[in-house]
Parts: C-alpha cells; structure tokens; sequence
C-alpha cells in the first residue's frame, strides 16, 4: 500500500464485545468494561520497558511470550489481559534463575 489514506485513522486499540456482532437496532450486551482490549506488537514493547518488537517476535517463535491471536497471516495481536497474565507469571524475587 503507498500513499496516506486520507480520512481513515488507525485506532490504538480494539474494542470487541458481545454487541459488536449485533445489528445497529439491538441493543448493546456487554459494557466497555467486559470488552476485549486487542494491542499490536508495538503496543505490547512500549508497555513493556526493554520489550522490542523484534523480542516480541522471537518469544513468539519459541512459544515463551504472551498468548497472541493471528487473524490474518500477517496480522498478529494480543489481548491486553494475555499480556498481564503473562508479565504477571514472570514475577522475580531474585536474578537467580
């Protein structure tokens, strides 16, 4: 793709309910609070200090990193609460392995 696509911004972040799948007649079944946050690789290395997104890649490639979903075969993201559980799962009290 080249070239800016004008009038069309890219969100930080996605959003999905149970109500996204609804028509605009229904009403909405879930919150914002029960929605799905989705982050990019770039979102998941500035959340984590050090985190690169080539880091990213490779603990993906050797199955250590956070669970991702891959919608499209060049399309990869995390679910923000994956990413907690997995930081969360990594908890050090000391540099010994």
């Amino acid at each position: 793709m080249t070239g800016r696509q004008e009038g069309r911004a890219r969100p930080d972040t996605v959003q999905v309910g149970a109500s996204a799948a609804g028509s605009a007649d229904s009403p909405p079944t879930s919150t914002p609070a029960e929605a799905e946050v989705y982050l990019t690789p770039a979102m998941v290395a500035m959340m984590v200090p050090g985190l690169t997104t080539g880091n990213l890649a490779q603990l993906r490639y050797e199955g250590r990193g956070p669970k991702f979903l891959k919608p499209t075969p060049r399309t990869v993201v995390y679910r923000r609460r994956d990413v907690i559980v997995w930081l969360n799962e990594h908890e050090r009290t000391t540099t010994r392995n």
